[in-house]
C-alpha cells in the first residue's frame, strides 16, 4: 500500500520549532507552521514570531504544540531505528530541475494530490533531483555547533520566513487535513526493520521541501533551493515494478555515504557520469540537416569500461540502447540518442547498466535548454 494522500502543498511559512535532545523521544521532528492564504501571512507572523536564534537550543522551544489557525508540517529530524538514527541529507542551493516549471503553474496555494495514475511526485532515485554523492550523514542534535540537522536547517528555515519565500512541501497529508508529514524518502524500507514502512514503499511518492524565492521584476532571476531527507537505513536502489519501491540489494545510504567519505576506501560513486547533453540542436526537430541530440558520458575511473547494452533513459521512459562503445580511462564518449528524445522544456537523463540499475542521473530545466546548439553542461 503506498503512502496515503500523497501530494504537494503550496504554502507560506509562518514560524517553526525544532524538538531538541530528549532521550524519551525516539523520533523528534521539525514542526514547520504555514498558511495557504496570502492575506493571512502578516497577521499570523505577528501572532507567532520566529523562535530565538541564539542560546544552547537555537530555533527550539521544546515540545510540539499545535498553533490555532496554522497548518503544520511534521518533518523527521532523526530516525526511529535505534541502531542507526542518522539521516541522509541533501541541500541543493541552486536547484535546477523541470519540476520547478510545473510548480510555477500551481497558481492557487493549497494541497494538490499527486496520487493515482496521473500523479507524478518526487522520486529520489528516478527523478534525478540531486547528485547522490553530495549527500551527508547527519545526527539529530549534538552539543557541538554546526554538525547536526538542526544546525543545517535552522538558518534556512529563518531565511524562508524572513524573505517571504513560497514553500512547496511534498509528503502525506494528515487524515485531519490540517497538516502534512512523511516529508522524506518513502521507498527502500527493508521488511526486516519495519513491516509498516515496508508496506508503504512506492515510487514517485518521496517527500521533500522545494523553496522558491521569486523576483517580481525579472523571472529569470528567480531562485530555487531544495532539501531532501532519507533515513540512513533506506536502500539506494529499489524496484521499478511490483512490488514497487522495495529494496534491491543491501546497500543503504549509510554504506554509500560512509564509504564515499572514508579515507583509503575506493569511491562508491558512479564509474561513468553524464557530463553534457545537446538537447536543443540548431534547426527543427527530426528534419534533414538538423543535428541529432547527444549525451556525453565520461569515465572517471582508471580502467577501460565497455558500455555495451547500457541504456540512456528520459523522464517519459524512452530508452536508447548503447552498442559498440567503450570509454578509456578518464575518457569521454558522445552518444547519439534518436530513440530517447530530450525535451526542450526540461527533462531527466539517466544512465542504466546492463541490469537496468541506475549508474548516474542528471536533470535540466527549460531555461537551460533555451539556446539552440548550446549543450547543457552538468556540474558533477
Amino acid at each position: 500500500m503506498p503512502v496515503e494522500d500523497y501530494g504537494v502543498w503550496k504554502s507560506f511559512p509562518i514560524t517553526f520549532n525544532f524538538e531538541h535532545r530528549d532521550p524519551g523521544d525516539p523520533t523528534p521532528h521539525l514542526y514547520l507552521y504555514f498558511v495557504d492564504k496570502e492575506n493571512r501571512i502578516e497577521e499570523n507572523r505577528n501572532q507567532y514570531p520566529l523562535p530565538p536564534s541564539g542560546g544552547d537550543f537555537p530555533g527550539q522551544t521544546g515540545r510540539h504544540e499545535a498553533k490555532p489557525g496554522l497548518f503544520e508540517a511534521a518533518i523527521n529530524i532523526k530516525s526511529g531505528f535505534k541502531p542507526n538514527p542518522l539521516l541522509a541529507f541533501w541541500y541543493e542551493k541552486d536547484f535546477k530541475h523541470p519540476i520547478t516549471d510545473r510548480l510555477k503553474e500551481l497558481d492557487t496555494p493549497k494541497f494538490y494530490s499527486l496520487q493515482g495514475p496521473s500523479g507524478r511526485g518526487l522520486d529520489y532515485i528516478r527523478s534525478n533531483l540531486f547528485q547522490t554523492k553530495s549527500g551527508k550523514l547527519v545526527p539529530h542534535d549534538t552539543p557541538e555547533k554546526g554538525d547536526d540537522i538542526i544546525d543545517l536547517l535552522h538558518p534556512l528555515m529563518r531565511d524562508v520566513v524572513e524573505k517571504n519565500a513560497t514553500l512547496y512541501i511534498f509528503g502525506s497529508r494528515y487524515e485531519s487535513e490540517d497538516g502534512i508529514h512523511q516529508v522524506h524518502m518513502n521507498q527502500g524500507n527493508y521488511k526486516t526493520r519495519s513491516d509498516k514502512w515496508y508496506e508503504e514503499n512506492g515510487i514517485f511518492q518521496d517527500g521533500g521541501l522545494i523553496i522558491h524565492y521569486s523576483d517580481e521584476h525579472n523571472a529569470d532571476k528567480d531562485k530555487w533551493v531544495a532539501v531532501f531527507l532519507a533515513f540512513a537505513t533506506q536502500a539506494t536502489h529499489t524496484r521499478d515494478t511490483h512490488p514497487e519501491g522495495v529494496p534491491v540489494g543491501d546497500e543503504t545510504w549509510f554504506e554509500y555515504l560512509t564509504f564515499r567519505h572514508a579515507d583509503n576506501v575506493p569511491s562508491k560513486g558512479a564509474p561513468v557520469l553524464i557530463t553534457e547533453a545537446l538537447v536543443n540542436p540548431v534547426g527543427p526537430d527530426g528534419q534533414p540537416g538538423t543535428e541529432v541530440e547527444t549525451v556525453t558520458l565520461t569515465n572517471v575511473t582508471d580502467e577501460n569500461i565497455s558500455l555495451d547494452t547500457w541504456k540512456i533513459l528520459n523522464s517519459h521512459g524512452d530508452l536508447e540502447q548503447i552498442w559498440g562503445i567503450s570509454i578509456g580511462a578518464k575518457g569521454s564518449a558522445v552518444v547519439q540518442v534518436p530513440d530517447c528524445p530530450l525535451s526542450n522544456n526540461g527533462d531527466t537523463i539517466t544512465l542504466l547498466d546492463p541490469n537496468g540499475m541506475k549508474v548516474h542521473g542528471v536533470s535540466y530545466n527549460a531555461a537551460q535548454a533555451r539556446r539552440p546548439g548550446k549543450p547543457v553542461v552538468f556540474s558533477i
